[in-house]
Order: C-alpha cells, then structure tokens, then sequence
C-alpha cells in the first residue's frame, strides 16, 4: 500500500485502481471516476498500522487491555505511535521489531505484550434428524 500510495498525487490512494505485478515499468492505474481519496481506501492505513502493530482491544467488566503483538517489516524498523485516544486518556508507544516500549499511558488500559486471546469457539449442536413416520 506505501508503495502503492507512492504513484499517486500526494500520496491519496483512489477508490479503485488496477493493479499490475511488481516489475519496472509497471505501475497502478486509477479508474476513470474514481473518488480520490475514497474514504474506506484513506482509512486503510490505519488499519494497516494496527495490523503490522499486532494491535487488538479488549473490554470487559474486569478491565481493559490493549494486546500488542508487533511484527515489523525490514523496511519499517520502528514506528512511535503518539497519543492515541483511547479509555479516558491516550497512550504513546514506540514499537521496535517485533518489541514495545511503552512511552505513557494514561488510557486506563493495560498494555500486553502478545496475540489476543482467542474468543471460545461456540457450542455447536448438531442439527437433529427426523425420522419418517411410515
């Protein structure tokens, strides 16, 4: 998406654009009409930065936690993410790899290091069978 993003007037991805394979000379073509920026093509980095950030929220009545679970690539080797509004305040974190340093927390969150917990998986019933009268 960076590289992408990197084709376009001041860096707004389009809507809709076609994509090429990765080779020189080949670069993404906006459709005729597309709204630049679209809004869910603008928001898309922010949901790219929580995922390379590993960045889950978890609220319950026993409080709440902010997992984190970095996994920067090569290219981006650190990234400081600086009052983000969430609870009653904001946090700042700088994330180095696949670590976090947590710069301030004033969110009433708690921070953890690693995956979010997996919900539990539903009870599954299976579906009953009805027997033919005869």
């Amino acid at each position: 998406m960076f590289d992408t993003a990197e084709r376009f007037v001041a860096y707004r991805l389009p809507e809709l654009f076609a994509g090429l394979p990765r080779a020189p000379g080949s670069f993404p073509v906006q459709y005729l009409g597309a709204n630049v920026p679209q809004a869910w093509a603008a928001s898309a980095i922010f949901r790219l930065v929580a995922i390379l950030c590993g960045m889950h929220a978890s609220s319950n009545a026993s409080g709440s936690t902010l997992y984190v679970n970095p996994a920067l690539p090569d290219w981006l080797p650190e990234l400081t993410i600086d009052n983000l509004r969430a609870g009653t305040g904001s946090l700042s974190l700088r994330f180095h790899g696949t670590q976090v340093e947590i710069l301030s927390n004033t969110s009433g969150f708690d921070v953890a290091h690693g995956p979010a917990p997996r919900p539990a998986a539903p009870a599954f019933s299976p579906p009953r069978r009805h027997r033919r009268r005869r």
